[in-house]
Protein backbone atom coordinates (compact mmCIF):
# COMPACT_ATOMS: atom_id res chain seq x y z
CA UNK A 1 0.00 0.00 0.00
CA UNK A 2 0.52 3.38 0.04
CA UNK A 3 3.54 4.78 2.26
CA UNK A 4 1.12 7.62 3.39
CA UNK A 5 -1.41 5.11 4.79
CA UNK A 6 -1.01 5.43 8.54
CA UNK A 7 0.85 2.90 10.02
CA UNK A 8 -1.54 0.59 12.16
CA UNK A 9 -1.64 -3.20 12.76
CA UNK A 10 -3.99 -5.58 10.41
CA UNK A 11 -7.34 -6.06 11.17
CA UNK A 12 -8.41 -9.44 12.57
CA UNK A 13 -9.45 -11.54 9.66
CA UNK A 14 -13.09 -13.07 11.54
CA UNK A 15 -13.91 -9.08 11.41
CA UNK A 16 -14.55 -9.24 7.85
CA UNK A 17 -12.98 -5.41 7.39
CA UNK A 18 -10.71 -4.96 4.60
CA UNK A 19 -7.17 -3.00 4.86
CA UNK A 20 -8.78 -0.42 2.81
CA UNK A 21 -11.76 0.14 4.66
CA UNK A 22 -9.81 0.29 7.30
CA UNK A 23 -7.78 2.63 6.19
CA UNK A 24 -10.06 4.60 4.26
CA UNK A 25 -11.60 5.41 8.46
CA UNK A 26 -8.33 6.19 9.83
CA UNK A 27 -7.54 8.62 7.24
CA UNK A 28 -10.59 10.45 7.55
CA UNK A 29 -10.92 10.10 11.36
CA UNK A 30 -7.51 10.44 12.89
CA UNK A 31 -5.73 12.30 10.32
CA UNK A 32 -8.52 14.05 8.89
CA UNK A 33 -7.98 14.00 5.18
CA UNK A 34 -11.23 14.96 3.50
CA UNK A 35 -12.57 12.25 0.72
CA UNK A 36 -10.56 13.43 -2.23
CA UNK A 37 -7.30 13.27 -0.96
CA UNK A 38 -8.00 9.83 0.58
CA UNK A 39 -9.31 8.70 -2.60
CA UNK A 40 -5.18 9.78 -3.76
CA UNK A 41 -3.65 8.27 -1.24
CA UNK A 42 -5.54 5.08 -1.97
CA UNK A 43 -6.04 5.19 -5.82
CA UNK A 44 -9.49 5.19 -5.59
CA UNK A 45 -12.45 7.38 -6.58
CA UNK A 46 -14.31 9.63 -4.16
CA UNK A 47 -17.13 7.06 -4.72
CA UNK A 48 -15.11 5.03 -3.18
CA UNK A 49 -13.76 5.97 -0.86
CA UNK A 50 -17.30 6.69 0.96
CA UNK A 51 -18.59 2.74 0.00
CA UNK A 52 -15.45 1.61 1.88
CA UNK A 53 -15.80 4.00 4.94
CA UNK A 54 -19.87 3.25 4.96
CA UNK A 55 -18.83 -0.68 5.39
CA UNK A 56 -16.71 0.04 7.38
CA UNK A 57 -19.03 1.77 9.99
CA UNK A 58 -21.72 -0.61 8.70
CA UNK A 59 -19.65 -3.64 9.99
CA UNK A 60 -18.34 -1.87 13.29
CA UNK A 61 -22.42 -0.96 14.10
CA UNK A 62 -22.77 -4.84 13.48
CA UNK A 63 -20.14 -5.92 15.20
CA UNK A 64 -20.85 -3.86 18.21
CA UNK A 65 -24.37 -5.14 18.45
CA UNK A 66 -23.81 -8.35 18.19
CA UNK A 67 -20.82 -7.99 20.79
CA UNK A 68 -22.42 -5.29 23.63
CA UNK A 69 -20.02 -6.74 26.65
CA UNK A 70 -17.02 -6.22 24.60
CA UNK A 71 -17.44 -2.59 22.88
CA UNK A 72 -13.98 -1.39 24.61
CA UNK A 73 -12.03 -4.53 22.57
CA UNK A 74 -13.97 -3.57 19.38
CA UNK A 75 -13.03 -0.02 19.54
CA UNK A 76 -9.44 -0.80 20.26
CA UNK A 77 -9.51 -2.87 17.19
CA UNK A 78 -10.51 -0.48 14.88
CA UNK A 79 -8.11 2.38 16.59
CA UNK A 80 -5.47 3.69 14.96
CA UNK A 81 -2.85 1.84 17.41
CA UNK A 82 -1.84 -1.39 18.44
CA UNK A 83 -3.21 -2.73 21.79
CA UNK A 84 0.36 -2.68 22.89
CA UNK A 85 0.95 1.01 22.16
CA UNK A 86 -2.78 2.37 23.49
CA UNK A 87 -2.71 3.01 27.15
CA UNK A 88 -5.43 1.96 29.70
CA UNK A 89 -7.77 4.75 31.19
Amino acid sequence: MNDKLPNYWPMPPFLNISEEERAAFLLRRFQGLKDHEIAEVQGATRETVNRRISRFLAKVRELRAACPDNRELIDRLISSEPPSKQTDK
